[in-house]
């Protein structure tokens, strides 16, 4: 009987923690799809939008490893059936402040290649890892001109494992990890 009473108020002290939490007044989102043709390639220019609250800010800047995942699918329409994928990608990038040097560690991992950033500017941080720029998507020769494409773009953050006991605490801490929903450029043609 005391178990149970402990575990209802422990409920109860959560859901107003959860409900009472500011990093919910805004969703992050992706926004700014933009597609171009570079005469070889398609490629991909987006960002993500509230998808820094203060809270991920203090935990980033404390020194909790923090990485984004974006998917970026590029899908063929297909009238009365369903879109066909024509290729798809993953971005990965993570930031991790070092509390000795004072300086933010960033890794980017866009599929091809990995390329490591240090800064001490924490606003270069969070343009880096909000913002997706001339990201290759597909190479023109395997595209129809005749065909009309579209690409989503979805977003994930979350803290990266650490050790014992950190990692239990950060379980708690489900403003370190969101899923965007996903985003649709607009129907383009291939030119």
């Amino acid at each position: 009987l005391m178990f149970r009473a402990i575990f209802k108020i422990f409920l109860v002290s959560l859901a107003i923690l959860l409900v009472n939490n500011p990093v919910y007044a805004k969703a992050a989102s992706i926004a700014n799809i933009e597609v171009f043709n570079t005469g070889k390639r398609l490629v991909l220019d987006a960002s993500l939008k509230d998808g820094f609250s203060e809270d991920v800010v203090e935990a980033i800047k404390s020194g909790v490893p923090v990485g984004i995942t974006y998917a970026v699918v590029l899908k063929r329409k297909i009238p009365f059936f369903y879109d066909k994928k024509v290729a798809t990608r993953t971005i990965k990038r993570y930031v991790k402040f070092d509390t000795l040097k004072e300086k933010y560690n960033i890794i980017d991992n866009n599929g091809n290649k990995i390329t490591k950033r240090i800064t001490e500017d924490f606003d270069e941080v969070v343009k880096k890892m909000a913002q997706l720029d001339s990201i290759h998507l597909i190479s023109n020769k395997k595209l129809d001109k005749k065909e009309k494409y579209y690409v989503n773009v979805k977003a994930e953050l979350n803290s990266k494992q650490t050790w014992f006991p950190f990692n239990y605490i950060l379980l708690f801490m489900s403003y370190l990890n969101f899923d965007t929903s996903w985003k649709s450029s607009s129907p383009f043609t291939f030119k």
